[in-house]
């Protein structure tokens, strides 16, 4: 009896929440900036929020419309197929700037192969940048070779992304996707179809608005970022465990 009531008033130890095992791994995952280079990438990313959160309320168009109504020979509208080539420029650049390509690449520096992969994702967007008005307005047409290179590259810089941020069963799944029309005319019952050429192919994933810079895209760029930059701003802020703990305290 003794032994059971001194267990009793002994205090119970704390179980504290495990963090969310996917967290957990992206977070280790992830390279860490120390410095003055740690400051760049930080206010860079915060200077990216901001343009996503100005782009999704009108900013841009406002200050467009009060120019042109003072009569200021100058335009700062954004067409939304930049601002989507944009926001994957930004987010691919993103993608090989913190996730390492595997686990024994440095936490600490970006190697050779990661500037290349950035410097590739901001040429291909910058592509359908340049190319935006005549993409949207203009008659389909098959893509010159250097745009299919573009388009391979494009996809594959996708592909490897999603490797390194969400696995590579995802990846493989997008593969497989991709080499689908290639093969279509193989395949058994309702998945036989023509088999489509690199240019036909290329031309319906990166030149046309149904592809990549599609509407998948634009609401990802323009709704989607809103409700991760505010739940970013929640976690960084210690506002989201106040709402958990009053959810608690409410509902027990």
């Amino acid at each position: 009896m003794a032994d059971v009531a001194q267990s009793a008033s002994q205090p119970l130890p704390v179980i504290k929440p495990a963090a969310s095992n996917t967290a957990a791994s992206v977070g280790g995952r992830k390279r860490q900036f120390r410095g003055i280079p740690g400051k760049i990438v930080k206010w860079f990313t915060v200077a990216f929020a901001i343009y996503c959160l100005m782009y999704v309320g009108g900013v841009f168009q406002y200050i467009d419309n009060a120019l042109s109504n003072l009569n200021i020979p100058f335009s700062i509208f954004i067409f939304p197929l930049n601002h989507d080539a944009m926001f994957l420029m930004f987010i691919l650049g993103f993608c090989y700037l913190y996730f390492p390509a595997n686990s024994h690449s440095s936490r600490t520096r970006v190697p050779w192969y990661d500037w290349i992969a950035i410097g590739l994702a901001i040429l291909v967007n910058a592509y359908i940048i340049s190319q935006s008005l005549a993409l949207t307005t203009q008659a389909h047409r098959l893509p010159t070779p250097f745009e299919q290179a573009l388009g391979i590259i494009t996809v594959l810089l996708i592909l490897e992304g999603v490797r390194r941020t969400a696995g590579l069963g995802l990846a493989i799944l997008g593969l497989i996707f991709f080499i689908y029309p290639f093969v279509t005319g193989w395949m058994p019952g309702f998945l036989e179809g023509r088999n489509q050429g690199l240019p036909r192919v290329v031309e319906m994933i990166y030149l046309f608005p149904g592809g990549i810079y599609g509407s998948l895209l634009h609401l990802m760029s323009t709704l989607v970022v809103v409700f991760l930059i505010f739940g970013s701003f929640l976690q960084l802020s210690g506002a989201g465990n106040f709402f958990i703990n009053l959810a608690n305290t409410l509902m027990g």
